[in-house]
């Protein structure tokens, strides 16, 4: 996949600059408390979409482009509205985020690139093998791996009596698939010592707690966090020898 030039990519930095300078800096909490309640009849909503357009604008600096701000404007109102009307939650901030991101990045494409450029630069970036190996080991320590712990594991955990507390719900899942998206980065970085740190610090951090645990329970977890390393330092290596 060609490079994108220092120029184009100046654009694309200043638009996401403009883009979460709106939503999470110049945004007080009292604005999205209001746009919440009265929705298309908050004022703060109007406010906001204009200075979602005006810092494009300003960062942009393509004073005869005016029409770029004028689309990010009412695309952010409409995005906005359609959130407002749904439940305040992960889910529905994640896809508000990149709803108006894909804004962005189709507005960027649309200044500098032509069609034809356009359309090479996407088969390129499809038919490049290192983007999808990368996603492929993303997928793999994602998903794979989880069950792979929970089988390798089972016939000590099936024997254990583990009594949840005061421990937040699949918080130990979202856990191990951080760790090892964190590695399979490292990975790719050549920054083993960084999986070093991560091991003490995880280590540090599980154990030093004031709660009694078993010994069977501790090595229990010792175990799983070991393969959850496991599989992905060895994923991430296998494809960075190829990338």
């Amino acid at each position: 996949m060609g490079y994108i030039s220092f120029a184009s990519g100046l654009i694309l930095i200043k638009l996401l600059l403009a883009h979460f300078f709106t939503d999470f800096i110049v945004q007080p909490k009292k604005w999205v408390d209001d746009k919440r309640i009265r929705r298309h009849g908050s004022v703060y909503l109007y406010w906001h979409c204009l200075i979602a357009g005006l810092s494009s604008y300003i960062l942009l600096m393509n004073w005869s482009n005016w029409y770029l701000p004028l689309i990010i404007m009412v695309t952010h109102y409409l995005i906005d509205l359609w959130k407002l009307r749904r439940e305040n939650n992960i889910l529905y901030f994640m896809l508000d985020q990149l709803l108006h991101i894909a804004v962005i990045l189709m507005l960027w494409c649309s200044m500098v690139f032509s069609f034809d450029a356009f359309k090479y630069w996407i088969a390129s970036g499809f038919n490049n093998y290192k983007i999808w190996l990368v996603l492929l080991g993303i997928v793999i320590v994602v998903f794979p791996a989880q069950y792979i712990i929970m089988y390798a594991t089972k016939k000590w955990s099936d024997s254990l009596i583990v009594i949840e507390g005061d421990t937040l719900k699949d918080a130990g899942k979202w856990i191990g698939i951080l760790e090892r998206l964190l590695i399979l980065l490292f990975v790719f970085m050549n920054r083993y010592e960084a999986i070093g740190f991560l091991i003490a610090a995880k280590s540090f951090i599980r154990f030093s707690g004031t709660e009694v645990r078993t010994r069977s329970l501790t090595e229990y977890i010792l175990i799983g966090t070991f393969i959850s390393f496991t599989i992905a330092i060895v994923v991430g290596a296998s494809i960075a020898y190829y990338i």
